[in-house]
């Protein structure tokens, strides 16, 4: 079966956060990426609904526009992996001035 994957990370930059870097993909089987673009597509015309989904900032307001997306989203065959790894341990090196590559991670590094 093929997969289109969407993949982000938690926020890794400074000032820092958290002691915690994410790593997510959202794995969607090829031919049912429509049918999930169009159920989330659905949600975010209903009133209350941002361009980009920030958990941060979930209000009484927007709550059922949330449970909707979530609920469109386990209603699909897709599925979400993420890998969870301490800061303390990962060696970052420059790319550019925004971003930073991921190298390697020390033994000493916990992952869940």
């Amino acid at each position: 079966m093929e997969y289109v994957v969407y993949c982000d990370e938690s926020r890794h930059t400074s000032p820092r956060v958290s002691d915690y870097l994410a790593i997510g993909g959202l794995w969607v089987p090829r031919a049912q990426r429509q049918e999930l673009q169009d159920g989330l597509r659905a949600v975010a015309q209903h009133p209350g609904a941002r361009a980009e989904v920030k958990w941060k900032k979930t209000s009484r307001v927007s709550i059922a526009t949330y449970r909707n997306f979530i609920d469109a989203f386990f209603d699909s065959p897709a599925c979400f992996r993420a890998i969870v790894v301490e800061l303390a341990g990962v060696i970052f090196t420059p790319s550019t001035a925004e971003t930073r590559n991921l190298v390697s991670t020390s033994s000493t590094t916990r992952c869940w």
